[in-house]
C-alpha cells in the first residue's frame, strides 16, 4: 500500500503555500503599486486652467504607462495641506519691509492650509510652534531673521532635515496631510564653493532626492542674505540656479526676477496662491520600486502640468477622505 509520511505531507503543504505567496507577489508586481504625486496645472499666458478630471491626466513612471486612479484637488473640503513657510535666518534685515506682505499672505490662505513658520539655522529648520490651523497664530510666530552671514549653513541641508523630521505630520482627524515647502532664501550653497561655472552641488542633489522620496514639492522666493550683496554676482546666480534645480526636481517653482531683492513679495505670493489653487494629488499604479522617472501630461489645450522629475514608487502622500 502507498503511504505518505507526515513529513511529506507537511512539505507539500509548505510548498503549496509558498507557491500561492509567490503567485500573489508576481500578480501584485504585474498590477503595479499604488503611488501618489503632487502636480500643478498652469494655463498659458497666466490664464486660469480648467478643473482637471481623471481622463485629463496621463502618467508614465520609469518610462512605462501608469494607469491613473485618482486626480484630487489639494484645496477641497475635508482635505488638509501643511505649508512649511521657511525663512533663512541669514537674510538681510531689510526683509523687515516685507513682513506686512507675509502677514497678509498668511491671512489670505485657504482655511484648510495649516501654516508652520520655520527658520533655517545650522543645517536644520527650527519650527517653534509646529503647524497652525489658526492663521493669525502663525502670524504671531513671525519674527525678523537674525541676519548673521551663513547662519543657515546650507539651505539644502535644511530641506533634507525638514522632510525627514516633518513636525506634526498627521492632521487632527488622523488623516495624512499633503506637504509643501515655501522657503525664502538666497539659495547659495556655501559648502560647494562659488564660481562662474555654477558647478553641480551634491548637497542640492541630495535635497532634491530627499524631497522626491517623501513627495514634497519645494517652492522658493529669492532674497539675498546679509553677505551676498557685497560679493560678486556669481553667488546670486549660483543660488538662483540651485533654487530652480530643486523646484524643477520636486515639482515646485522658484520665484525671482533678476539678482536684486524684490521691492514687494505680493506678486510672488499671488502666483503661489494661484499655483496652490491648481494643485492636485494624482494617484496611479506603477511597477518597480524606489525612485523612478515621472512624466505627467495632458491633452488639454493651453494647459501645462508640472510634476516632480522622479517619484518613489509606493509613496502615499495623503489618504483619501
Amino acid at each position: 500500500m502507498f503511504r505518505v509520511s507526515r513529513r511529506g505531507v507537511l512539505f507539500s503543504i509548505v510548498a503549496f503555500v509558498l507557491g500561492l505567496i509567490s503567485m500573489a507577489g508576481a500578480q501584485a508586481l504585474a498590477q503595479g503599486t499604488t503611488t501618489q504625486a503632487i502636480i500643478t496645472a498652469r494655463g498659458e499666458k497666466h490664464q486660469q486652467p480648467p478643473v482637471l478630471q481623471l481622463k485629463d491626466v496621463q502618467v508614465k513612471a520609469g518610462g512605462k504607462r501608469a494607469p491613473v486612479t485618482g486626480v484630487d484637488p489639494l484645496i477641497a473640503p475635508g482635505k488638509t495641506v501643511q505649508l512649511a513657510f521657511v525663512m533663512d535666518d541669514s537674510l538681510r534685515t531689510s526683509v523687515a519691509r516685507q513682513m506686512d506682505d507675509i502677514r497678509k499672505f498668511f491671512m489670505a490662505l485657504p482655511p484648510s492650509v495649516q501654516i508652520g513658520v520655520g527658520f533655517m539655522q545650522n543645517g536644520r529648520v527650527l519650527m517653534p510652534e509646529g503647524f497652525q490651523t489658526d492663521h493669525a497664530a502663525a502670524v504671531r510666530v513671525l519674527r525678523l531673521p537674525i541676519g548673521g552671514v551663513g547662519i543657515s549653513a546650507s539651505p539644502y541641508f535644511c530641506i533634507s532635515d525638514l522632510v525627514h523630521h516633518w513636525p506634526g505630520a498627521e492632521t487632527p482627524e488622523g488623516q495624512a496631510a499633503t506637504k509643501i515647502i515655501l522657503m525664502i532664501t538666497n539659495g547659495v550653497d556655501p559648502y560647494n564653493g562659488i564660481n562662474p561655472m555654477n558647478q553641480q552641488s551634491p548637497y542640492v542633489d541630495e535635497a532634491v532626492k530627499d524631497a522626491q522620496n517623501t513627495g514634497v514639492p519645494v517652492f522658493s522666493l529669492y532674497y539675498a542674505d546679509q553677505g551676498m550683496m557685497n560679493r560678486t554676482g556669481w553667488a546670486n546666480l549660483s543660488g538662483q540656479s540651485y533654487l530652480s534645480q530643486i523646484a524643477e526636481g520636486t515639482g515646485g517653482r522658484s520665484y525671482y526676477q533678476g539678482t536684486f531683492n524684490p521691492v514687494t513679495f505680493i506678486p510672488y505670493f499671488d502666483q503661489f496662491r494661484q499655483d496652490l489653487a491648481n494643485m492636485y494629488l494624482v494617484s496611479f499604479t506603477a511597477e518597480g520600486k524606489g525612485l523612478r522617472s515621472l512624466k505627467v501630461s495632458t491633452e488639454l489645450h493651453h494647459v501645462k502640468l508640472t510634476a516632480p522629475q522622479m517619484v518613489n514608487i509606493g509613496t502615499i502622500i495623503a489618504t483619501s477622505h
